[in-house]
């Protein structure tokens, strides 16, 4: 994927975010929480950021226009872009880039870099050898994804991994008999929109070891729930929440909507 004046930035090791602002300022996450970021040769003005993030997302195949004044793709490999166009903004466009990890995670760094103590791996294992059903929570930039990667590369590798997401995240995970599958949005009439609960019902004739859902946060979490209780455990998906007490309720909140539909 083609970044332009991004490139050089998501190129240096460490950098996991990457923001650009309705004025131009460029801002970082190298580990530390946003730090502004001086580029080479500056946006021009609001307009320059607004063609950079509509290019961005042509990519990516994705529609962003007055129509259409939101973004939300990914590549393959992970990478993930999210804009938001004038008037929704004050004027050009708001820009977010979520970069991959270049390593797949380990449990064994992940607890070398203070996510975890080194005493929960065996725990960890437990789960995905042991076939439990996990729903990994915490905040925006937590690294739930990144614990989740981290679980499935403990999988056994005949073991068939279907994941589904609304942005691909889990595209490039290294397992040998993985299928990965991504939401749809509408096209200019309003058709052939695929959503995370028509995936998750898909998934169910595609003979999975293991159904993972990237992120439950809508209706969707009943068809989740229901597939690991029909023979799929074993299954995975992340959620936002502050605690796993109100991961709970907000999943009974979840469940509620999709039984309403």
């Amino acid at each position: 994927m083609e970044l332009g004046p991004l490139s050089d930035i998501a190129s240096e090791p460490g950098v996991t975010d990457i923001a650009v602002t309705c004025d131009g300022t460029v801002w970082a996450d190298r580990g530390q929480g946003m730090r502004p970021h001086a580029l080479r040769v500056p946006f021009s003005g609001p307009q320059a950021i607004r063609d950079f993030a509509v290019r961005l997302c042509s990519q990516l195949g994705r529609r962003l226009d007055d129509a259409c004044p939101i973004a939300d793709a990914s590549t393959v490999e992970g990478v993930r872009v999210h804009a938001v166009i004038a008037p929704l903004v004050p004027q050009g466009a708001a820009i977010s880039i979520r970069l991959p990890d270049v390593v797949a995670p380990s449990l064994e760094s992940l607890a070398e870099n203070g996510m975890f103590p080194s005493g929960w791996i065996p725990l960890l294992e437990g789960f995905v050898e042991r076939r439990a059903s996990v729903l990994v929570t915490g905040g925006t930039g937590a690294g739930k994804t990144t614990l989740l990667k981290a679980m499935l590369m403990r999988c056994a590798p005949g073991e068939r991994v279907i994941t589904v997401e609304e942005v691909r995240e889990l595209g490039m995970l290294n397992h040998a008999n993985h299928v990965s599958l991504v939401t749809r949005g509408a096209n200019m009439e309003g058709k052939g929109a695929i959503g995370l609960s028509q995936l998750i019902c898909a998934t169910l004739r595609m003979r999975p070891d293991r159904i993972i859902v990237g992120e439950v946060r809508g209706a969707e979490a009943l068809d989740m729930l229901q597939a690991m209780n029909t023979g799929h455990d074993g299954s995975l998906s992340t959620g936002h929440a502050n605690s796993s007490r109100d991961m709970l309720l907000r999943l009974e909140t979840m469940v509620l909507m999709g039984s309403m539909q």
